[in-house]
């Protein structure tokens, strides 16, 4: 299933266009939606995805764990988009830029340490985040008002 042939419709790579109904599930378990778009949003989102398409890094490579894979690429258009979302604790993969990544800034102050067995995530107005083994084991994001945790859809709206 991860590796199904896409014999008549486009691919860049592993990113294929509508190989799958996009709650199909796939690897961990069921899909679920996170968030829906409309408007301008929306346009500005399916730009950026047909954009990153064919310039994206990791499109020839996949890896369930620890990553490139789907979630890592949907964590890109997002970032990209610069659209306001938080991808689940569950989402293995979210936070993949390579073997070893390490980012500090500040203004807005932000420390990101990760590589595939721990991470961390500091923001001071953002959130905060231990991963392990790539996935949340416990998260804060205070610009949503969410609890992150690696289990079921790993998400809890504290608001």
């Amino acid at each position: 299933m991860l590796f199904r042939k896409n014999p008549r419709k486009k691919a860049y790579g592993h990113l294929h266009v509508n190989l799958m109904d996009p709650l199909s599930g796939i690897g961990g378990g069921p899909s679920f939606m996170v968030q829906t778009w409309s408007g301008e949003t929306a346009a500005k989102i399916i730009a950026v995805i047909h954009e990153q398409a064919e310039n994206y890094i990791s499109r020839n490579r996949y890896l369930l764990w620890p990553g490139p894979n789907s979630n890592t690429y949907a964590a890109r258009i997002i970032n990209y988009a610069r659209v306001p979302v938080s991808l689940p604790g569950t989402a293995l993969g979210k936070d993949w830029e390579g073997i070893f990544n390490f980012k500090f800034s500040l203004d807005p102050w932000r420390l990101i340490f990760q590589t595939p067995l721990i991470g961390v995530k500091i923001s001071l107005t953002e959130d905060l985040e231990l991963n392990i083994l790539g996935g949340t084991i416990v998260g804060i994001n205070f610009c949503f008002q969410e609890f992150k945790f690696p289990l079921g859809r790993g998400i809890i709206k504290l608001s």
